[in-house]
């Protein structure tokens, strides 16, 4: 298998960047884990340089060896998700479906992670078990 070259990189990171922005659902269909992994290598979401992405490339894969191929096979088959969503899209509209009864209905539900914890939500969210904890021992 050829080696990732570091335009290939960053255009893979480019589609990244880009379905977060726009259609980031397409990250729910990996686990939590595999998400991280893509965010982690590529890091999609960042501002960074190319000579930053460069150094912290050669340090991610220094210290995580098996990351470069497992977050490359993440992308393959985000990308080809997308690649078979874009041709159904340009393909006949199908007609529509009938409407099922509520009781057989399946529902899923899918996770987008975000690559780093949101400290003002957790802030939020530790105040506001504070405030529970505190009304809670003032009934008592």
């Amino acid at each position: 298998m050829p080696r990732l070259t570091f335009n290939d990189y960053l255009n893979q990171r480019a589609f990244l960047r880009l379905a977060w922005e726009e259609f980031d659902q397409l990250y729910s269909l990996l686990a939590p884990d595999q998400q991280w992994a893509l965010h982690r290598y590529y890091q999609p979401i960042t501002g960074d340089s190319e000579e930053f992405l460069k150094r912290y490339r050669a340090s991610i894969t220094k210290k995580e060896p098996s990351l470069p191929a497992r977050a490359g096979r993440l992308y393959a088959q985000l990308h080809r998700v997308y690649e078979a969503s874009v041709e159904a899209a340009k393909a006949k509209p199908a007609p529509p479906r009938e409407r099922l009864k509520s009781a057989s209905r399946k529902v899923r539900v899918r996770a987008v992670v975000r690559p780093e914890p949101d400290a003002q939500k957790l802030a939020r969210a530790l105040l506001e078990v504070a405030k529970q904890m505190a009304d809670q021992n003032g009934r008592r």
